[in-house]
């Protein structure tokens, strides 16, 4: 392990900072992940770690010294810190004593599975505890791949990765595609993007969620746009009885994706009996 720091103008305390900015974040390649469940999650998923900052506080516990032995043993540089400077780098207000400093790295494309492709489009979705919500979700439900139109959320945003609970590794994501582009791309691989609008017609206990689909959902403001709207070969919506207007997306994704889940369970549970 490499000599302690305790100076918070130290270069590593500066870069991790500077991290906290989407710009930086593309300029250097890198993202931050804050905490031992998280770090024990991108490890357990081989993400590509660059360097994890530790306090000694850190190796009091077992789990804690475990860690830190499997990283040195992958070749992961390890660098212990005081405190006050990993209190100076960390985006939390009670640090769990560890961050990691990971590679951005393009992700595999997915494979398109014709019978059972499930898949997530992010459209303009701006909050980030809605984001990374909806990737731990998607990675709940088997959600294969996700894809995100411009003008959504960072998927590198602290607050987007914290929400995700380390989902973030278990899951391809693509980022930054014009909307119209991946309709194409869906459609000439045989999958269906369905939208999520209060004007569709049918409701998604009567939509088909056994064929090879793409859940399509808008943001939080004004949902899915016109333009895009009017490309979607299908749209479905979830019944609301009661008086509010419309359900949160995050919510709204998680009551779609498990609907996905259920008919595609009890089809196979038909299939069994049959």
């Amino acid at each position: 392990m490499n000599k302690l720091i305790t100076s918070v103008q130290h270069p590593d305390v500066k870069l991790v900072k500077a991290l906290s900015r989407r710009k930086e974040r593309r300029a250097q390649g890198l993202f931050v992940i804050e905490g031992l469940r998280f770090v024990e999650e991108a490890v357990g998923a081989g993400a590509p770690l660059v360097k994890v900052y530790c306090t000694k506080q850190l190796f009091q516990a077992a789990r804690g010294r475990n860690l830190v032995e499997k990283l040195t043993g992958q070749g992961v540089t390890v660098q212990e810190v005081s405190l006050p400077v990993l209190e100076k780098m960390t985006d939390t207000e009670q640090p769990q004593g560890i961050l990691a400093t990971v590679r951005l790295a393009a992700p595999a494309w997915p494979a398109f599975p014709q019978a059972r492709t499930f898949m997530l489009v992010c459209d303009k979705i701006q909050d980030p505890g809605n984001l990374g919500t909806i990737i731990r979700t998607a990675d709940a439900a088997g959600v294969q791949a996700i894809f995100m139109t411009v003008g959504t959320v960072d998927v590198y945003n602290p607050k987007v990765l914290r929400s995700t609970m380390g989902s973030i590794f278990h899951l391809p994501v693509f980022t930054e595609l014009e909307a119209g582009k991946v309709i194409e791309m869906l459609t000439e691989r045989g999958v269906t993007p369905i939208g999520t609008a209060l004007s569709a017609e049918q409701v998604h206990f009567t939509t088909d969620f056994c064929r090879p689909l793409a859940l399509w959902l808008g943001s939080e403001a004004t949902g899915i746009e016109d333009s895009v709207l009017i490309q979607l070969p299908e749209l479905t919506k979830i019944p609301m009885p009661g008086r509010a207007e419309s359900l949160n997306v995050a919510v709204a994704a998680g009551i779609l994706m498990f609907e996905c889940v259920r008919q595609r369970t009890a089809g196979r549970s038909a299939g069994r009996r049959a």
